[in-house]
């Protein structure tokens, strides 16, 4: 098990890249409230599966 500070980093680092997807998908059109529900239902399986913002959110948007 990973010590405190680590974990809070883990999860810091994780909130930036959810945000940086969320940004990425209304830019590319989608709308804000159906975002917040692809990004809810998809983002852990996603972001295990790839590393880039783009990558992540491209794959999101596919799968809803």
């Amino acid at each position: 098990m990973l010590p405190l500070y680590q974990q809070r980093k883990k999860t810091m680092k994780n909130l930036t890249k959810i945000e940086k997807v969320t940004a990425q998908l209304v830019k590319w059109g989608n709308n804000e409230n159906d975002v917040k529900e692809m990004v809810s239902k998809h983002f852990e399986l996603a972001s295990k599966n790839y590393s880039s913002v783009n990558t992540i959110a491209n794959y999101i948007r596919t799968v809803y």
